[in-house]
């Protein structure tokens, strides 16, 4: 019952924007959140609390606190992760000349995860942005994107292939099997390196929901295998995200 007045207020929600705004307007849905979020509306002066399931528009911009969250969905099924201690900018959400649809943010600090779907056409246009670099992930990519402090940023093309253009240059990388990363700044573009494969996760599995009755008293034992290193890091939460 909980579910379906949520889903009922989020349709009355998306109703109220799209009467209120023009028909080339596209939108994005704060689907989670995790922590400490903020959302600062376009005309705003202030930043204030996020809701799960708030709708984001052009120009809003949406910020991650320590240990923080947050989970956007596009209307072309794109998926965003916005890492902890993160700024982003919602820049373009609408149509292109070519008649397809076009999604640019831009990344301010921070670091963020960007997946396309594999309904991407090749009109469709997903664009991140630094200071100093451009990256355009094509069909099915998986990608993300981390501003550094010293001003590089670092790009891992985790699956499929994205555009990366910097200092000049402009090149499609592909991640291959092992996935690859590569640092660019406004007068570098290094070349691509392989990815280190992570450990396996054998118990818990990655993912893997845990109920522990007592942790006290029946410890749970973290089991792994590969990796490059003996140790490995891992997270636990509350909440999938």
């Amino acid at each position: 019952a909980k579910a379906l007045t949520i889903a009922g207020d989020v349709m009355e929600t998306l109703k109220n924007a799209r009467s209120a705004s023009p028909l080339s307007q596209k939108f994005a849905v704060l689907v989670s959140t995790e922590g400490g979020v903020e959302v600062k509306r376009i005309g705003q002066h202030l930043f204030s609390s996020a809701k799960e399931n708030m709708i984001l528009e052009d120009g809003d911009i949406v910020k991650t606190g320590q240990s923080s969250y947050a989970r956007i969905k596009y209307h072309n099924n794109q998926f965003q992760t916005i890492s902890p201690d993160s700024l982003v900018v919602i820049q373009a959400l609408s149509g292109n000349a070519a008649g397809g649809s076009r999604i640019e943010v831009a990344l301010k600090q921070g670091k963020l995860e960007t997946q396309t779907p594999d309904t991407m056409t090749a009109q469709d246009e997903s664009v991140i942005v630094t200071e100093t670099t451009r990256i355009r992930p094509t069909r099915a990519s998986r990608v993300g994107v981390a501003q550094e402090s010293s001003g590089q940023v670092v790009t891992a093309v985790l699956s499929g292939t994205s555009e990366v253009e910097a200092a000049g240059k402009r090149e499609n990388i592909e991640a291959g099997s092992t996935g690859v990363s590569i640092i660019t700044s406004a007068t570098q573009f290094a070349d691509p390196e392989p990815l280190i494969s992570p450990p396996s996760a054998e118990f818990p599995k990655d993912l893997q929901i845990i109920r522990v009755e007592d942790p006290a008293r029946y410890p749970l034992s973290f089991e792994w295998k590969g990796g490059a290193t003996k140790s490995a890091l891992f997270q636990l939460s509350a909440k999938p995200l």
